[in-house]
């Protein structure tokens, strides 16, 4: 056993909390990869914040996918590759719907420009759809774990 699988055992009373500090700790790296990419891409490139989202979005997707598939779901990972994967695709979707509903609604509220279309806003969304990704995760894409 390596040591991030140490965390804790499937059987573990404290297994839900090992699955949400190892799903933050990967999402953490997949923020990183999400927000600097969509950032990078908004300011440098002059995409509009929805094709940033999404292109920060999928990059990061990849990334988070086979570092949960492995480490945060440990008992989760194992076969049905094609099956978790398209799971995971639609909790994508999922999760990035409730990133731009949230982006959408911050665009209605009386806010300067500087505020609704910046980082804050995405910022916001983020954290939203981040709540949104892991219950998806947990309890449809891996429930098959240990």
């Amino acid at each position: 056993m390596n040591r991030l699988q140490g965390i804790d055992g499937p059987d573990s009373a404290k297994s839900w909390w090992g699955e949400a500090f190892r799903f933050t700790v990967v999402s953490g790296g997949g923020v990183a990869v999400d927000l600097g990419l969509n950032w990078m891409a908004h300011s440098a490139l002059g995409l509009n914040l929805y094709l940033s989202t999404a292109l920060g979005f999928a990059t990061a997707g990849v990334f988070n996918y086979a570092l949960h598939r492995t480490w945060t779901f440990q008992g989760g990972a194992s076969g049905r590759v094609g099956q978790q994967g398209l799971g995971y695709a639609l909790a994508c979707v999922v999760t990035l719907l409730v990133r731009y509903a949230v982006i959408a609604a911050l665009h209605q509220l009386p806010l300067p420009d500087t505020v609704r279309d910046g980082f804050l806003t995405l910022l916001i969304a983020v954290g939203a759809s981040f709540a949104v990704n892991f219950l998806v995760c947990r309890n449809w894409v891996f429930r098959g774990r240990g």
